[in-house]
């Protein structure tokens, strides 16, 4: 059966008291959590017949556990419709109050558990202010205008301690793992579809040692380390490409809606820090080079001119770590698993 995946703000998240449905102007803290949905129809559906709604009486359920709280299975349901404006970014669209049920059987779902949680069909990050007005109880949607975003909230370790990715800027000091703090020279970022091929990649919270729940594109190499890794390739610590890892527990592909990727790029490939998880930084090689719009390529080769001719150059001539291929990838998970 489908899965859906979105992200969701708890009212807590939103300031607003738990179990409340007001409107009015919020400042959102802390990072999204990713919600999924098992579904048959595409559909997100209320648990009552306002405005003409049809209603899931079947299905419906989260398919995994969520936000350290909610297990697998329990009933799910989108409530109420708010119209939302980001005042910080200016967009609008809508919000969708969600509810958590204490059961797992759809035709008797049992009350609502813990908090309210929100869903949006518009980026909304840590830090903006965002008012919700003419709210009403026609909730149902589809899953498809719900947003999932790599960038919101995404927390990379500073010298000013955890901040969102979105808030950084050439100049700021990231913590890398090899060299101390580091001086971030270029951010660049990109929304696409995500389809097939380029649906971003979940890492559950605790997979790889991340806080919270972790996106990142299918190419972007996550740092493993293993006395396996020791073993068969003579390094303690590796990169492998987030698309090697599925097939994990806690590890899967999101596809549908939207993805916002950031890069971040050094004087020499890093080790970063997201949501406490060690990856890599930016590495220009001529395939990432290319993928990017013009406007971003022109900036690095104003940056490193070196890259113009080779697509190389002296301090991008080795990557952080050694990077795996795919059946080295799989050799070490049949080796011993994912290391936590």
């Amino acid at each position: 059966m489908p899965v859906y995946s979105f992200s969701t703000y708890s009212n807590t998240d939103l300031g607003r008291p738990s179990g409340s449905i007001a409107t009015g102007t919020f400042t959102v803290s802390g990072p999204p959590s990713v919600m999924e949905v098992q579904d048959d129809d595409g559909i997100f559906d209320d648990e009552s017949p306002h405005g003409g709604q049809t209603l899931d009486t079947s299905q419906q359920v989260l398919s995994t556990n969520f936000d350290g709280i909610y297990s697998a299975g329990q009933v799910v349901r989108s409530v109420y419709r708010y119209e939302v404006t980001n005042n910080t970014t200016g967009e609008t669209g809508y919000a969708y109050l969600i509810r958590i049920h204490t059961g797992t059987d759809p035709s008797s779902p049992g009350g609502q558990d813990g908090d309210y949680y929100n869903a949006f069909s518009i980026d909304v990050s840590a830090g903006d202010s965002i008012t919700l007005s003419s709210g009403n109880y026609v909730g149902q949607t589809p899953f498809s205008n719900l947003v999932v975003c790599f960038t919101k909230g995404t927390g990379i370790l500073t010298d000013k301690g955890e901040r969102a990715v979105e808030s950084l800027q050439a100049g700021d000091m990231v913590a890398t793992r090899d060299n101390g703090y580091q001086q971030l020279r270029w951010i660049g970022k990109k929304t696409i579809v995500a389809n097939s091929d380029v649906a971003p990649i979940l890492f559950k919270q605790g997979v790889l040692g991340n806080h919270k729940d972790l996106l990142v594109s299918p190419n972007h190499r996550m740092m493993i380390e293993s006395a396996s890794a020791d073993l068969l390739f003579a390094e303690h610590e590796v990169l492998v490409p987030a698309k090697h890892l599925l097939g994990n527990s806690g590890i899967t592909k999101l596809v549908g809606g939207f993805v916002t990727y950031v890069h971040m790029l050094f004087d020499k490939h890093e080790i970063v820090f997201a949501n406490g998880s060690p990856s890599e930084s930016f590495y220009p090689g001529t395939e990432a080079l290319d993928a990017l719009e013009k406007p971003s390529k022109d900036e690095i080769l104003g940056l490193f001119p070196e890259l113009a001719g080779t697509g190389q150059s002296t301090a991008y001539a080795d990557t952080a770590r050694i990077c795996l291929k795919e059946y080295e990838a799989k050799v070490l998970m049949n080796f011993d698993g994912l290391p936590c």
